[in-house]
């Protein structure tokens, strides 16, 4: 039984990097270059960019430690 889960298991990873795959092929058909590409044909606002930066420098570690102080 443990044997067939497994194949479960494969073929839904499977079919959901497949679907990634295809969508990823029919978004990017526009894209020439790597700058186009890199600012994604300037469909995302300035609330967006600023988000995206904070989430990177804050990250995980940072909130853990700061969790860390306040006990």
């Amino acid at each position: 039984m443990h044997y067939l889960n497994c194949h479960i298991d494969y073929f839904i990873v499977s079919i959901f990097l497949l679907i990634t795959l295809v969508v990823g092929l029919r978004t990017g058909a526009g894209v020439k270059d790597l700058r186009t590409y890199a600012i994604g044909h300037r469909k995302f606002g300035t609330a967006a960019l600023v988000l995206t930066f904070l989430a990177t420098e804050v990250g995980g570690q940072g909130a853990i430690n700061l969790a860390g102080f306040l006990t």
